[in-house]
């Protein structure tokens, strides 16, 4: 009996004890957005994931809300993006052929890594449920060994309950068609006082004295926009790759970007006529300094110092911190905070640029508030100088019953009367200040110096930051991985990327996993975490828009992405550029011709070493592709056109890498040689330099290894690597000679514009006969 009762309270014991293992091997997230089986012990718990380590291996769990495709042609651009982030893999295989597709759609990966003297392997399981995507990475140095655990864990996988998202649901939230400032670096001015709106308040501010007496202007008239001087001014030494002479000579990312905001230029310069008059009213800068103590009295034409002037203030409107601190909440708040403001007088602290846009964000503007009129009964007229209209005072006008608003005006009876007006909810009316660009801007297109840029509009819905354990866990994989995937769902970064469009077509970004920021058959969406817009404000009335120019978009530094110019829309052929400028490079395509129905791709791969360009082409020349970038010794650019692609599906393949200083060149996806202009520039504290030649041939499947950094002095020449088999091999050396008293490099990179402008006007003179 005594056995016998032993026996029993010896399986008992067992029992509890076994049950309390299988409690410890079961996990579920605190978010309960899932559970499962723990592989080994859990290490680390963040807000979006769990890492679980056992001897040599580690199973990371990650979740965030999103879709992707799942399919096996989507397999490198689903978990690519997720493995790009690892510094301590030297270099990773997917290897597609093994992976397996689940009948839920569900799916397994297995790769491999190579990190610093060492061999491993890993696999990858993804799935999705309920809006939320799912990712499980094992990595391992023996996956024989982990195998029946990691399998035990995947197996034991449960989605849990939907997360709960930070934002409203999508019938709750405002307009995705309306302007929507989504950055946590601008500054919104919250009227709380009550409504002040009784009552008549003036500046003094008077058109036919203070403003100027010409009117905006954009390309229309010859006049000088931003120089390296107002760069220079505006963010100081940074900028310069070269002081010599006390000349600042631009990095090849500022010249980029100043040829990009002066381009933008013109279609009007509303924005810097408005800031600049408003300067000048409150004595922040003397009119003497440009001919003449009287505003209404100073000349544009032939003025050089004054248009280069008004440019810079324009330019301050896509600046940190120039446009940070605004009042848009609603037009009655507008309205009081001039009220308060106006009341200063003269001796006001702050002051105020006012813009509007259409309902959909579109046709920006920029004036100078001068005063409030109260009509009564709730109707409230903000008095204003519109550089459209000098000498006279014009009228927004505002219902404050409503909290609507509504401007319409035409510089003569011959243009059709233009107008604009919003609410509160479209937040299409704001104030915005001008205090903040009198301090010196962050440059984000320099290199280590980055900040949020500009005014956001049509931002994505971007979750709050996620807040990794407490404790910080000593494993740089896991660490890599976290930031990695805050980056893919949530849009978490210090760093962007600017894509801007010079032309007609419609502009469309669509990252690795589907999501789109642009304009997709006319209409504008947003689903890139953390992507937005700039607008810029240049309407003038007497021309209209210029309808050249898009939106900047704003693309999370580390995404890999496809940039579409979709002429379906156009009504008749052209030339455009893209430029994609980020913190220290910039990639440019540039005259790139389309005729209406055209949809020309451009694919942007980025690692952590790695910048490359894939244009897709039909046409047998090919536009001008451009790579710069900053280096601490240097700076440096390439210019490349295709003189001659006679494929029919040419590609024009062009890369950086920063870890061996080589721009690439590259044709395996070409079927016929190729004839190249190739261009090089340096610049260093000696000046400028240009290698290049116009006649190199390449054959299908070479690749061209420029070593930037190693020109040889006594040859003045630049060395070039010749693989002709894509093997790694360097089968032959050429060098580009040093060209530098023949070709100005900036003027050879628009040289083809005067024969695209051609082309376009015989177009025109065709489509006439």
């Amino acid at each position: 009996m005594k056995k016998y009762l032993l026996f029993i309270c010896i399986t008992l014991l067992f029992l509890v004890i076994a049950g309390v293992a299988s409690a410890q091997e079961s996990y579920t997230h605190p978010s309960e957005a899932f559970s499962l089986t723990e592989f080994g012990t859990l290490e680390d718990e963040t807000d979006y994931g769990a890492l679980f380590v056992a001897d040599d291996a580690q199973v990371m769990v990650l979740f965030g809300e999103t879709t992707v495709e799942l399919s096996e042609e989507m397999i490198p651009s689903v978990v690519g993006p997720v493995l790009d982030g690892v510094q301590d893999f030297e270099s990773y295989e997917l290897l597609t052929d093994d992976a397996e597709i689940m009948d839920d759609g569900s799916m397994f990966v297995p790769f491999t890594y190579t990190p610093e003297g060492d061999y491993g392997v890993g696999e990858i399981y993804v799935t999705q449920a309920d809006g939320v995507l799912y990712i499980l990475i094992l990595i391992t140095a023996d996956y024989d060994a982990t195998y029946d655990a990691w399998v035990e864990t995947v197996d034991s996988f449960t989605p849990g309950l939907p997360i709960e998202s930070d934002e409203l649901p999508l019938d709750e939230e405002e307009d995705e068609d309306l302007p929507v400032d989504e950055t946590e670096d601008e500054e919104e001015v919250t009227n709380t006082t009550p409504s002040q709106t009784e009552g008549d308040v003036f500046s003094g501010f008077d058109p036919s004295v203070d403003g100027f007496s010409f009117y905006n202007y954009g390309d229309d008239i010859p006049a000088t926009d931003l120089t390296p001087v107002e760069l220079q001014r505006m963010f100081g030494d940074g900028v310069c790759a070269s002081l010599a002479n006390d000349e600042c000579i631009l990095t090849p990312p500022a010249q980029q970007w100043m040829e990009q905001i002066n381009s933008y230029m013109s279609g009007g310069h509303c924005e810097g006529m408005a800031v600049l008059s408003a300067l000048m009213y409150y004595d922040q800068v003397q009119p003497d300094d440009f001919g003449s103590s009287q505003v209404n009295d100073l000349v544009l034409d032939g003025n050089d110092p004054l248009q280069r002037e008004i440019a810079y203030w324009w330019t301050t409107q896509a600046t940190y911190p120039g446009s940070t601190l605004r009042v848009s909440e609603s037009p009655t708040a507008v309205v009081n905070a001039l009220m308060e403001n106006f009341q200063e007088g003269q001796d006001a602290t702050e002051w105020w640029a006012l813009g509007f846009y259409k309902r959909d964000g579109s046709d920006g503007h920029a004036v100078t508030p001068i005063g409030v009129d109260d009509q009564g009964d709730g109707i409230v007229h903000i008095l204003v100088y519109d550089n459209n209209y000098p000498d006279e005072s014009r009228s927004v006008i505002v219902d404050t019953n409503t909290d609507t608003w509504q401007y319409e005006g035409s510089p003569n009876p011959e243009i059709e009367s233009d107008l604009y007006d919003g609410d509160a909810e479209t937040q299409s009316l704001e104030l915005v200040a001008i205090s903040p660009r009198l301090e010196q801007q962050e440059c984000d297109f320099c290199s280590g110096d980055f900040a949020a840029e500009g005014e956001l509009l049509n931002a994505a819905p971007r979750q709050s930051a996620r807040q990794q354990s407490a404790e910080s866990v000593d494993n740089p994989i896991w660490q890599d991985i976290q930031t990695r995937w805050a980056l893919l769902i949530y849009g978490e970064t210090d760093d962007f990327y600017q894509i801007w469009l010079l032309g007609k077509p419609d502009l469309l970004v669509i990252d690795d996993w589907g999501r789109r920021i642009g304009y997709d058959q006319g209409e504008f969406v947003n689903e890139i975490p953390g992507a937005a817009t700039t607008n810029m404000r240049i309407f003038q009335q007497s021309t209209g828009l210029d309808k050249d120019k898009s939106p900047v978009l704003r693309i999370p530094v580390g995404l890999s992405f496809e940039v579409i110019a979709d002429a379906t829309l156009m009504e008749e052929a052209g030339s455009s550029d893209i430029s994609i400028i980020g913190p220290g490079y910039y990639l440019d395509v540039s005259d790139m011709y389309l005729e209406p129905g055209d949809v020309e791709s451009i694919a942007i791969y980025i690692d952590k070493s790695r910048h490359q360009l894939t244009y897709y082409t039909d046409y047998s020349e090919s536009p001008d592709i451009e790579l710069g970038l900053e280096t601490d010794e240097a700076d440096y650019a390439m210019m490349v056109r295709a003189t001659e692609l006679t494929g029919e599906e040419d590609a024009f393949d062009i890369g950086l890498d920063t870890d061996t200083n080589e721009f690439i060149l590259n044709t395996s996806y070409n079927t016929e040689p190729s004839t190249y202009e190739i261009y090089v520039l340096q610049i260093d504290d000696e000046g400028e330099r240009v290698f290049g030649a116009s006649d190199v041939v390449m054959e299908p499947d070479n690749t061209a290894y420029i070593p930037f950094t190693e020109f040889d002095e006594d040859a003045a020449a630049l060395r070039v690597d010749f693989d002709y088999e894509n093997d790694g091999e360097i089968d032959e050396m050429f060098e580009l000679p040093d060209v530098t008293d023949e070709i100005d490099f900036y003027a050879e990179e628009n040289a083809g514009d005067e024969q695209l402008e051609e082309d376009d006007s015989n177009i025109e003179e065709d489509d006439g006969k």
